[in-house]
């Protein structure tokens, strides 16, 4: 039997995830209502949003940025992955106060 190749066993994280948006200011403010994330800092057309001092996400401002094509493949979305299940707990309970929508 072969074994599966080192990229298949290793543990993969991301230490942060970079989002270019026509409108940052809107955008961080859905990251901390629906999400819950907190803005760590801001500087230079960036806002940066994490949990627990950890950033997370890093918005930059780009007012010529296109609207995504839907039609168009690609990655459109973005997760995170909570520490434990009575924190996905946690969240989904936060969701069904706040009527967030959940696909």
């Amino acid at each position: 039997m072969s074994e599966l190749p080192f990229a298949a066993t290793t543990p993969v994280s991301v230490s942060r995830v970079g989002l270019k948006a026509r409108d940052a200011e809107s955008l961080a403010a859905y990251y901390r209502a629906v999400v819950g994330l907190q803005e760590l800092s801001r500087a230079d057309g960036t806002i940066t949003l994490g949990a627990a001092n950890r950033p997370l996400l890093v918005l930059e401002q780009d007012s010529s940025a296109k609207p995504d094509d839907p039609r168009s493949a690609g990655l459109f979305h973005t997760a995170f992955l909570l520490p434990s299940r009575a924190d996905l707990g946690r969240w989904i309970n936060h969701a069904a106060a706040n009527r967030i929508g959940i696909e």
